[in-house]
């Protein structure tokens, strides 16, 4: 029997619990997920974790002899066991990604425009080439085909697309990534996001409003007054880009160097009082570092108030 559970998760198909030893390689584990789902190419899926962070591409054919070939035991950090996600690649490099720091359930409204290139008429031309060889008295005719296509007037002005998408609490980009319409031609790479509260169904009242690039990450985090909701660029991840897999990025970091991750008030494995996710490690505000509240406030992520050197916020009652 072996001695490391890894339970694998993969949209639609349930949970696939496999008996490991955890002297197991990554490379063997990746193996053994190809084979049981089927998957003979490169560039198929990615790995994540169970809060959306993704751990492994499958861009190219590992190197078993490479120093982030670990065991399992060495790269999960334990003996027991992990929760990991099989995610079939269906994201598109022109897709967004918006993290959700807060402990609020949020909504996003998100308005893109569009071109709609219906096809009116193909036309297809077929010619017969004859090449001859005089000498040999040998011969050979083959068909060559032009196509043209020609687009319906109408369908090629830019039309509004409007996308709602719901934003749990302290999910990160990768996470929540918001496939764009595929189905058309995208006429302007702005897109326009508008943020509501879960409970706003009719979505009258606007938390704040933002307009992405195709491509980018953006965070919202909550604010030092009561129920503000800021907003920022996440800061690009250039190591992703460099190896094959790594371990955990700072995927609550802005392009100004600030860290907005949820569970920074949070050691290794504790579990979270908003989502269900434990921290994965050893949060960077532990202690006198807490993530700032509003003063005299209980957080709601590890369920202790305002500690020490915490900034309190000018608009809190003991200053008035």
């Amino acid at each position: 029997m072996g001695d490391f559970i890894l339970k694998v998760t993969k949209a639609g198909k349930g949970d696939v619990v496999l008996k490991l030893k955890r002297t197991m390689l990554l490379s063997d584990l990746i193996k053994m997920l190809k084979r049981h789902y089927r998957v003979s190419s490169l560039g198929a899926f990615s790995l994540q974790y169970c809060d959306g962070e993704v751990f492994y591409y499958d861009v190219k054919k590992i190197d078993p002899n490479c120093e982030e070939n670990e065991t399992l035991e060495k790269f999960f950090g334990n003996a027991e066991g992990a929760d990991i996600v099989f995610v079939p690649k269906t994201a598109g490099s022109d897709d967004i990604m918006i993290g959700n720091a807060t402990d609020e359930h949020l909504v996003a409204k998100i308005e893109y425009g569009i071109i709609n290139r219906q096809p009116l008429t193909e036309t297809q031309t077929v010619a017969l080439e004859l090449n001859a060889n005089i000498a040999e008295q040998t011969g050979m005719v083959k068909p060559s085909r032009e196509s043209t296509t020609e687009y319906a007037e109408k369908t090629l002005e830019q039309k509004p697309r409007s996308d709602v998408v719901k934003l749990p609490p302290h999910s990160s980009g990768r996470k929540l990534q918001v496939a764009l319409d595929k189905g058309y031609s995208q006429g302007t790479r702005a897109v326009s996001v508008c943020i509501y509260r879960e409970d706003d169904l009719e979505f009258k009242n606007p938390i704040t409003f933002f307009k992405i690039e195709q491509g980018e990450i953006w965070i919202l985090y909550p604010g030092l007054q009561e129920r503000e909701i800021l907003y920022g660029k996440a800061k690009r991840m250039f190591l992703a880009k460099l190896f094959l897999f790594f371990k955990r990025q700072d995927r609550w970091v802005d392009k100004d160097g600030q860290d907005h991750d949820p569970h920074a008030c949070l050691k290794e494995r504790d579990n979270c009082g908003v989502c269900p996710d434990r921290a994965l490690c050893n949060g960077s505000m532990i202690g006198d570092n807490h993530r700032r509240l509003l003063a005299g406030k209980q957080c709601r992520v590890c369920e202790n108030y305002t500690q020490k050197g915490t900034t309190p916020s000018p608009f809190s009652e003991e200053n008035f």
